[in-house]
This record gives structure tokens, C-alpha cells and sequence, in this order.
């Protein structure tokens, strides 16, 4: 189970666990945490306020509560993922 006071403001909206890293979102930001430290990995800006997120086929998508879709990938020959691949509005 996902420890969600552990994690660092302003991601404590929403969070998902997956292998190694837990993902979170909140306001305005979308980010990675190892999950047995909790230390930040990566984190991107959104447009408004993270709603739900989830992991399918290496990518992260990240839907905001005033209704954007976020899809992050994976940066070639790195383990962090890219800027938006898309948004959709």
C-alpha cells in the first residue's frame, strides 16, 4: 500500500506504484519516487490539477481534473521519461 503522507506536497493527489517507483500527482506537477526511499526521480509540469494516473506499455498517462490527457514516455537509453509526448484537450 501506497504511504501517501510520505510523499512530498504537491504530489499527494493521486498515486500509483509500479515495480520500483511509486508515480504521483498534484497540482500543476506529475512525478516519480523510488518507492523504498521515497527520493524524487522525475517530475513534470502539467496544466492544472493531476486526477488520475495510469502505466500502460512504457507509458505514463496523466488526465487532469479540468479534463487534459497527459502521455509521458520513456527517454531512449535513459530511465526517465520525456516531456509530453502529447496533451490532449
Amino acid at each position: 500500500m501506497i504511504e501517501r503522507p510520505s510523499l512530498l506536497a504537491p504530489f499527494d493527489r493521486t498515486a500509483i506504484e509500479a515495480g520500483k517507483l511509486i508515480f504521483a500527482g498534484g497540482p500543476g506537477k506529475v512525478a516519480a519516487f523510488s518507492r523504498d526511499e521515497h527520493q524524487l526521480r522525475w517530475q513534470a509540469e502539467i496544466d492544472g490539477t493531476c486526477g488520475s494516473l495510469v502505466l500502460a506499455d512504457d507509458h505514463l498517462l496523466a488526465s487532469t481534473e479540468e479534463g487534459d490527457l497527459y502521455c509521458f514516455t520513456p527517454k531512449k537509453q535513459s530511465k526517465s521519461l520525456s516531456s509530453p509526448r502529447c496533451k490532449l484537450s
